[in-house]
């Protein structure tokens, strides 16, 4: 490819971008799936609470509710979905998660909004 001027490489890797767009995207998709998978596999590939195992609707779950204060000391940088799975494995899959499944993760939520 040589050599070009930084305007002239942007403007070549938007190209390919505009070309390639539906590969990236699936390639983008392919990778974020293997990450959330990665964390199951961590952390568990079942809800904690209920058992429940279809991975479409487990998720990565503060065992002690601090989910806020980590995001305050991370400076509120948006740290959720496949970003926080990035965060968990960069961070050495630290202890203090577990799976849970959409509902029991609800609960939870809601159960710490009852005084």
């Amino acid at each position: 490819m040589g050599r070009h001027l930084p305007e002239t490489k942007a403007r070549l890797q938007a190209e390919y971008r505009e070309r390639n767009r539906d590969a990236l995207r699936q390639k983008g998709r392919e990778a974020r799936q293997l990450l959330k998978d990665e964390a199951l596999k961590r952390y568990g590939a079942t809800c904690a609470h209920c058992g429940y195992d279809n991975p479409l609707a487990l998720c990565i779950d503060h065992i002690n509710n601090d989910g806020a204060a980590e995001r305050r000391a991370l400076g509120g940088q948006s740290v959720s979905g496949w970003r926080f799975y990035h965060y968990l494995k960069k961070m050495g899959w630290p202890p203090g998660y577990q799976t849970l499944c959409a509902n029991c993760n609800l609960i939870k939520h809601l159960e710490t909004l009852v005084p």
